[in-house]
């Protein structure tokens, strides 16, 4: 257990002068990163909920019929239908 808390600071690469100190500044840092994956989950949580599945209708002000959407990657499947991934944003998905 020494040994670990004497190696907390040189993982951060910090030279605490003594173990009390590197375990202080690795909660300090530990604290500070939780506190910014909190700040982005709470940035983000829209996003996350916002899906698109193979086949979904699509309208366009420029086209005169209504267009559809095709999911061109096969990673995500749920109830036997594929959802769009951040890779499927191309003209290749947009068919009007």
């Amino acid at each position: 257990m020494a040994l670990i808390k004497n190696n907390i600071g040189s993982w951060l690469g910090i030279k605490p002068s003594s173990a009390k100190e590197a375990e202080k500044q690795h909660d300090k840092k530990l604290k500070e990163m939780r506190e910014e994956k909190k700040q982005q989950g709470s940035e983000s949580s829209d996003e996350k909920r916002k899906m698109v599945m193979n086949g979904a209708k699509l309208q366009c002000k420029y086209t005169p019929a209504p267009g559809m959407f095709v999911v061109t990657s096969n990673q995500v499947s749920l109830n036997d239908q594929f959802w769009a991934t951040e890779g499927d944003c191309t003209k290749l998905n947009l068919q009007f």
